[in-house]
């Protein structure tokens, strides 16, 4: 009965897993976990052909038990449909946001809204889970769509301001993670509908994140978000 049920089994990735699969392999990301895996040419085509063809037996390959064990693949019986994950979809051809020259002046909501996004992306990335945080992203961002701002000026402004804040705070040098997602939260709070992207590059391996507004890369360049593959958007 065992083997029967295996034959009728399907993969798929798990609700908290998100992949990345390219010519050199796949990187797989945990948001429970808080951790990427690096998957090589072979595992990644074994892997892909799980997720496309089905395909469960008692001779499977060590490397699916170990995704099986690792909570980055389920099983789903064949009668059932697959869940799948929310589809990544970024705005293009990528544009930059030029920093006004002359922002308006820093007011104490404003410093309030500046602390409590940096206070906010500090805990989360120190307590809480990829999966969590993401969650609270789209949840605040939700809350605000009524109120969204769609105008270039005054997004600029706001980056400008939350740049001056920064600069006499924190340095954001090989600490990419965290402001993207303070000014996502900043910007969310000052309704607008900013999105918080992680990337990867499979070779030479590198993550990045950044925030984005529609096609405008936010607190980076198009040339440098464009080495990346996205592996989560919130």
């Amino acid at each position: 009965m065992d083997n029967i049920a295996a034959a009728r089994s399907r993969f798929a990735l798990s609700p908290a897993t998100r992949a990345c699969f390219g010519s050199s392999g796949a990187v797989l990301l945990s948001l429970q976990r808080n951790r990427f895996y690096g998957l090589s040419l072979t595992d990644a085509l074994i892997l892909e052909r799980l997720l496309h063809e089905g395909c469960a037996s008692d001779h499977e390959p060590a490397s699916v038990r170990q995704f099986l064990n690792a909570g980055l693949l389920v099983r789903f019986d064949a009668d059932r449909p697959l869940p799948l994950p929310p589809p990544l979809r970024l705005e293009s051809p990528l544009t930059a946001v030029q920093a006004t020259q002359s922002p308006s002046a820093i007011t104490a909501l404003t410093l309030m809204h500046f602390a409590g996004a940096c206070a906010w992306a500090l805990w989360a990335l120190k307590y809480s889970s990829l999966e969590s945080t993401a969650r609270s992203v789209r949840e605040l961002r939700l809350s605000h769509a009524e109120r969204r701002v769609d105008t270039t000026d005054k997004v600029a402004d706001l980056i400008s301001i939350f740049g001056q804040c920064r600069r006499l705070t924190f340095t954001a040098r090989d600490r990419c993670l965290f402001h993207a997602l303070a000014l996502t939260r900043f910007l969310i709070h000052h309704d607008v509908p900013a999105v918080w992207v992680i990337g990867v590059r499979l070779r030479p391996w590198k993550a990045h994140s950044w925030a984005q507004y529609g096609p405008a890369v936010l607190d980076s360049t198009p040339e440098h978000v464009h080495e990346f593959l996205p592996i989560l958007i919130s």
